[in-house]
């Protein structure tokens, strides 16, 4: 039986664990919390930190894993691909490519080199040289932001000098690597796109709506049909396939989060990792064939023709919503609207009443898993932040 390493065995890798395990491996799983759901499933757990791409490559040469699989965390993705690379294991993007795709800076050099739409920025690696650029604006707000941290940690919309000094300090803490952007804040539509490539060709497509709750930069709630894509899909597909080409890029997922102001599309940053929120569950139901299943193949450097050319066109729309708190405190009860209820194929609950929020903008209560007939979705769009309720206690 052949080993795969897996990066992490959270709840966002359970899918993950299970489709290896329907294509044969033995799965090893790594991370720093044992307490993970997903390292119940996996044959064997090892502690090590996957944002620690040395660690990693030590790991997979100690277990000799036939191939690792990157886990819903871009520095699992990182990790994974240098690992790859300095074993010779096929399925991944060379190290240096994948810091264009998983590191905010390293994303923005490459959309200045291939004149690509994304918000104005400028990076830095040093405190003091992002301070003195802050003495030199002369308009807000901006965006501040960690340029290796994902799910919104870190990131600061600031209206003054005095909000980009705080957060530009608090950043640079907050950073791993030591690197920030401050970036133009663009205000627009929020939207999503999830591609397969083969041979640098787009050859699936996934185009959400993908709208925030009380946390601007924490994606809620993604679903299809995205409003405004069709009028942007020529230029945005074109897009994808040049940077596949400019970077060589291995087969594979790839993500990109954009806003539409004015018509326009604006890339914010990129990923070709496996998608959080078990997103890919959505995505089998819509096009009939298994997700996960594609992206541990892909992981695994097999060719995938057959299995993409299952896919069919879908009548309908597949989402996930997660369930935030309105406040801190203690939750009293959780109400979902009777007609949304019956449209729902999973839910995932991790809290329920007496559990008590300390952080309503990142702590997830639930995950509901959603598909609407394509006359739901007026009435979904209209009533989408009223299907559930999450009471407090006074």
């Amino acid at each position: 039986m052949k080993k795969m390493l897996l990066l992490n065995g959270s709840f966002n890798e359970v899918q993950l664990i299970h489709a290896a395990h329907r294509l044969g491996y033995y799965v090893i799983t790594s991370g720093n919390d044992a307490s993970g759901e997903g390292h119940k499933y996996a044959n064997e757990f090892c502690p090590c930190d996957y944002s620690d791409k040395e660690a990693i490559y030590a790991l997979a040469k100690q277990k000799e894993v036939d191939v690792i699989c990157a886990c819903s965390n871009d520095f699992g993705a990182l990790s994974a691909d240098y690992a790859c690379e300095k074993l010779g294991i096929p399925g991944h993007d060379k190290y240096e490519t994948s810091r264009f795709f998983h590191e905010k800076d390293c994303f923005k050099k490459m959309a200045a080199e291939l004149n690509l739409s994304t918000p104005a920025a400028a990076w830095f690696d040093r405190l003091e040289d992002a301070l003195a650029y802050v003495d030199t604006l002369s308009y807000f707000p901006q965006i501040v932001k960690p340029a290796d941290l994902s799910g919104g940690k870190g990131i600061r919309k600031v209206c003054s000098k005095g909000e980009a000094i705080e957060a530009v300090e608090d950043a640079f803490k907050r950073s791993k690597v030591k690197r920030i952007l401050i970036e133009e804040y663009i205000e627009g539509k929020q939207l999503g796109i999830t591609v397969f490539i083969q041979n640098k060709k787009v050859v699936l497509e996934y185009a959400t709506n993908d709208d925030s709750y009380a946390n601007p930069y924490m994606v809620w709630l993604a679903y299809p049909p995205s409003s405004s894509y069709p009028d942007n899909r020529e230029s945005i597909i074109a897009d994808i396939e040049r940077m596949a080409e400019a970077k060589n890029v291995a087969d594979g997922f790839l993500t990109i989060q954009y806003i539409v102001k004015d018509g326009k599309p604006y890339y914010i940053e990129t990923m070709r990792r496996a998608l959080g929120n078990q997103h890919y569950l959505c995505m089998s139901r819509d096009f009939g064939i298994d997700f996960y299943e594609l992206y541990i193949r892909s992981q695994c450097g097999e060719d995938c023709s057959n299995l993409v050319r299952m896919a069919h066109g879908f009548n309908f729309y597949s989402g996930f919503m997660t369930i935030f708190a309105p406040s801190n405190g203690t939750i009293r009860s959780i109400e979902i609207d009777p007609f949304f209820q019956s449209k729902l194929f999973d839910i995932k609950m991790f809290n329920g009443p007496g559990y008590h929020v300390t952080d309503y903008l990142t702590d997830k209560i639930g995950t509901l898993f959603f598909t609407l007939e394509k006359d739901n979705v007026d009435w979904f769009n209209k009533n989408k932040r009223t299907l559930f309720t999450v009471t407090m206690e006074k």
